[in-house]
């Protein structure tokens, strides 16, 4: 399912509010979502007018279970992971890696000829966004990075945070750790210049893929057309040597300048402060690919819980089916949504005999578990966490139920202080008519 038939899906399902009214995409537009983000409605947002360009945006378009779900094909996220240790066990590996790597070469593949584009020459058809008052250019999100070994020719879709330098350069934050970082460093090590694919409204399934805790060698369009249930359907790039997913609504082809680098500037993350200000690899643009009416999907890092959270979740339960394969023992609980990027997990073992301190070992040693930062072995009678009960649960741990990694950074987080990146208060109160206008509009007669 392409980006443009999923939106059509939840406009059918009234899961989303189209604005048809310009909006402005310096802080308006990202002040409309994060209030509908938070809101009981909690919609997808369409803005079909946004001022400066003919470019329509998507956003908060995976914010709630329904929606995460539908994009992967399941009615729940349980159903999705229910799915996936099914065809896991039947492919019958030693492990999850090799089970996915099997699942994913599998999935039917189709190469298309180029699809009719509109070529641009730079980004000026993009509208200049800015998400944050403090950040200083506009960041492209769900942004889909395509990138390739020397080694194997490979390639990995990864979800990278991307900047506008200017009209022809891009910053690219190619995390520590991460299959793309890992390609710069093997283009480094020849000193050429790296090959780079950027999709802007790719498949929601492959956006999802993109995040995923895949083992390196998995094929993230493998993946998508396992969840889409059919077959990836890819062409070649216009002028780089990658394969780029035929529906793409826009792709950025470039070369990334291996011994050059620019600082990214601030960046809104879920702390409720201001990050970045990285050194990132610099992109200049070889072509840009476009459909005639391209619509794009963002997502707002900020305080959570928010839309990402909902991608972390459904991780979460490839987590899950990956842990009963590799740790059967281990019953990984629910993860909510406040905690989704601060590395606390809950388990249940039938073993009740390993301490918290080996179940830890464990999770670390098969390698997926690279973001844990507490882990909290429950009695077999607890309760489930949720949203709601989390904390209660955490304060009721006995210290030998807990192990934690020094660094751990959950103070914050465990004192419930709302976080704030501060908008201007007459912004709130003009995107807070907006959405009053909007709900009114949808409202049942």
């Amino acid at each position: 399912m392409n980006l443009g038939t999923f939106v059509d899906k939840l406009i059918a399902e009234r899961q989303l509010y189209e604005l048809q009214e310009p909006v402005n995409p310096v802080l308006e537009m990202a002040a409309i979502t994060q209030m509908e983000g938070k809101s009981s409605s909690n919609m997808a947002l369409l803005f079909n007018k946004v001022c400066g360009s003919k470019v329509k945006m998507v956003t908060n378009l995976f914010g709630t279970e329904q929606r995460i779900a539908a994009a992967l094909g399941c009615r729940t996220l349980t159903d999705f992971r229910v799915r996936l240790q099914q065809s896991l066990v039947e492919i019958n590996r030693p492990d999850s890696a090799t089970a996915l790597q099997k699942l994913t070469r599998q999935s039917p593949r189709q190469r298309l000829s180029a699809a009719e584009a509109t070529v641009e020459k730079d980004l000026s058809f993009l509208p200049q966004m800015r998400f944050w008052p403090q950040e200083e250019r506009t960041f492209l999100t769900l942004a889909v990075v395509i990138t390739r070994s020397v080694r194997d020719n490979s390639q990995n879709y990864g979800l990278y945070r991307v900047g506008i330098s200017d009209a022809t350069t891009l910053t690219l934050n190619l995390l520590p750790g991460s299959q793309g970082g890992q390609h710069l460093r093997e283009w480094q090590a020849i000193a050429r210049p790296m090959p780079v694919a950027i999709v802007l409204g790719a498949d929601p399934s492959l956006i999802f893929a993109a995040a995923a805790s895949l083992p390196p060698a998995c094929d993230e369009s493998g993946f998508s057309s396992f969840v889409q249930r059919q077959p990836f359907a890819f062409s070649t790039a216009a002028s780089v040597p990658l394969e780029v997913p035929q529906s793409a609504q826009v792709v950025i082809e470039g070369w990334i300048r291996t011994n050059e680098v620019e600082n990214e500037g601030p960046f809104g993350c879920f702390l409720g402060s201001y990050g970045g200000k990285n050194f990132c690899p610099l992109v200049q643009i070889s072509a840009i690919c476009r459909c005639s009416d391209p619509l794009i999907a963002l997502t707002l890092a900020g305080p959570l819980p928010t839309e990402d959270c909902w991608l972390a979740r459904a991780n979460h339960e490839v987590l899950r089916a990956r842990l009963a394969i590799d740790l059967p023992h281990l019953e990984l609980l629910d993860l909510p949504l406040e905690t989704a990027f601060h590395g606390l997990y809950y388990v249940h073992s039938s073993q009740p005999e390993l301490g918290v301190a080996d179940i830890a070992a464990q999770l670390q040693d098969i390698g997926y578990f690279n973001r844990l930062q507490m882990l909290i072995k429950l009695d077999p009678d607890s309760p489930m966490p949720t949203d709601s009960n989390w904390r209660k649960i955490y304060m009721a741990a006995r210290p030998e139920q807990m192990w934690r990694l020094p660094s751990a950074e959950l103070d914050e987080l465990l004192r419930n202080t709302p976080a704030s990146l501060g908008y201007p208060p007459d912004l709130l109160r003009k995107s807070a008519q907006r959405l009053s206008e909007i709900h009114d509009a949808y409202a049942p007669n």
